[in-house]
């Protein structure tokens, strides 16, 4: 009798996709300075997509114990405009609870900086985002007030930069699998 729910091993795998899987899992593992990658997987519903990415996870798990996989589930987050911090919370959490160092407590710091600063900004189509955030600092100072707003804190590549240091920093693979966007 066959399922709708996904397999999670090799062992489960009556149609065979377990070299599929294993050969986008070994091409995941990129070598170091090499850009990122983003594999998608569509398929309509319960055509295998989760099994596919639970045998890749059993992969990386198995040749490549050193990676740091993070699972993500958009469906789990209450509203759209909350995904992009919900992620950023995840990312973070999980880095710090696999490899539970001082470099990965810095790097899930950095990470979650790069989340408060996101979000209070609302994307508004045609409207630069920046603006409306620079604005909202500075009415919050005060008219009568005299203050010099340090510009560096707005600035979101300086804060993406940090990340992706602290990520460097931790000289290990990192996957993200992200399941369920639909």
């Amino acid at each position: 009798m066959y399922t709708d729910q996904p397999i999670e091993t090799k062992k489960e795998d009556i149609l065979e996709r377990s070299n599929f899987a294993a050969n986008i899992a070994d091409h995941l593992i990129l070598q170091e300075g090499a850009p990122s990658i983003a594999i998608a997987l569509e398929g309509e519903w319960g055509s295998g997509k989760t099994s596919t990415i639970n045998l890749i996870r059993e992969r990386l798990a198995e040749n490549f114990s050193d990676t740091i996989v993070v699972d993500f589930n958009p469906w789990l987050i209450g509203s759209l405009d909350s995904v992009i911090e919900g992620f950023l919370v995840h990312f973070a959490s999980s880095i710090n609870q696999k490899l539970k160092t001082g470099l990965a407590s810095q790097a899930a710091s950095k990470v979650l900086d790069l989340a408060k600063f996101l979000a209070p900004v609302k994307l508004i189509p045609g409207v630069e985002p920046w603006g409306s955030l620079v604005e909202k600092t500075l009415k919050n100072v005060g008219e009568g007030i005299k203050t010099i707003v340090d510009m560096s804190e707005l600035d979101l590549p300086r804060r993406k930069h940090a990340v992706q240091e602290a990520i460097k920093k931790l000289e290990k693979p990192v996957i993200v699998t992200i399941d369920d966007i639909d």
